[in-house]
């Protein structure tokens, strides 16, 4: 959870994106959004972590573009959290995960 937290802040502090999210997988391909931070180990039942953001999926058309308000009012609510987008044959559920406390 660590390289996640610290992705966030990346995104953020570099103002990419206010609304950072991480795409979760476990397919062997490529699912063709974000950057890898987590690479799936093909020994065992792990999952890959991309990083991604708002933008990302609304120019892909994961999150459509009458959703965005809704979705932000929501991501706003979950401070201290993770958001990620957990996709698994070829559809997705977002989920949020706190964040270790300090």
């Amino acid at each position: 959870m660590d390289i996640m937290e610290k992705a966030i802040h990346s995104i953020q502090d570099q103002e990419i994106s206010k609304y950072p999210v991480f795409v979760v997988f476990k397919e062997k391909e490529e699912v063709g959004i974000g950057l890898p931070l987590v690479v799936k180990d093909d020994s065992n039942d792990s999952w890959s972590i991309n990083a991604s953001t708002l933008e990302e999926l609304a120019t892909k058309k994961v999150v459509l573009m009458e959703n965005i308000k809704r979705f932000t009012d929501i991501y706003k609510t979950h401070q201290n959290t993770a958001c990620c987008l957990v996709w698994t044959e070829g559809s997705g559920q977002f989920v949020f995960l706190p964040l270790p406390t300090k």
